[in-house]
């Protein structure tokens, strides 16, 4: 009986070269898809988190008090907290983000800094200095915008910016601006910024670290405090020393 040779019968080089093909040939289509896609992706796609806030924190706290039978030490429910401002203050500090103000009232910077945490314009005091905090997002840039237009030189624009947030990890995306949003977009910023808002991205002030976020209202009422902030670097009995 003879030998019938079999389609599947080839030598190992011409298999290498037929599974370098196919795999060629797959990258290529695999590349021509996403292409097709990646436009209509950019435009609608939207990145969420199964779930609201509210759930995330209660199944973390939740899984805390299971595991060692009582509350986070330290931390603080934003919900339910209550916002305590300086009853004297010299500076406000504007943010829509009510867990911003939460946080800086716990941490007692608001009493230590003379600080009034507002999230309406309306109930800001005349005459002191605004500090305002804000997303890096369009809805942010605006509402910085908004303050400037309204209370002129008083407002202080502490962030967070889009050059920050380029440098951070926590990114989320809406759809793709469109061009009129885009071109809406403040002028000053840079084509990176810009490129970065268009497409969708945008980064929220509440995830900035506390720390962070008290070191960055801490600098901008030392703008209006330096000999606050020259005692702050020598410190408390820091010893003399000659010049």
């Amino acid at each position: 009986m003879g030998f019938v040779p079999s389609v599947f019968d080839v030598s190992e080089g011409t298999g290498v070269k037929w599974l370098f093909i196919v795999s060629a040939c797959a990258i290529a289509l695999s590349m021509i898809v996403n292409g097709v896609r990646r436009p209509w992706m950019i435009r609608n796609h939207r990145i969420a988190l199964d779930g609201s806030l509210d759930d995330f924190a209660d199944t973390v706290s939740n899984r805390w008090r299971t595991v060692y039978g009582t509350d986070v030490l330290g931390a603080v429910d934003e919900r339910d907290a209550t916002i305590s401002g300086s009853p004297t203050p010299r500076y406000a500090v504007l943010c829509p983000d009510r867990s911003v103000l939460v946080c800086l009232s716990a941490n007692h910077v608001a009493l230590n800094r003379g600080l009034a945490l507002l999230t309406d314009p309306d109930q800001v005091p005349p005459t002191i200095p605004v500090l305002v905090l804000h997303d890096a997002s369009p809805a942010g840039l605006r509402f910085v915008a908004d303050a400037r237009r309204r209370f002129g030189s008083r407002a202080v624009d502490v962030g967070l910016s889009p050059r920050h947030a380029l440098a951070r990890r926590l990114w989320l995306r809406e759809p793709q601006l469109s061009p009129d949003d885009v071109d809406a977009l403040p002028t000053d910023l840079s084509d990176d910024e810009r490129d970065w808002l268009g497409i969708g991205w945008w980064s929220p002030i509440a995830a900035v670290p506390p720390r962070k976020l008290i070191a960055a209202v801490d600098r901008a009422v030392d703008r209006f405090e330096p000999g606050t902030a020259s005692a702050r670097e020598i410190g408390f009995l820091t010893w003399p020393t000659a010049g």
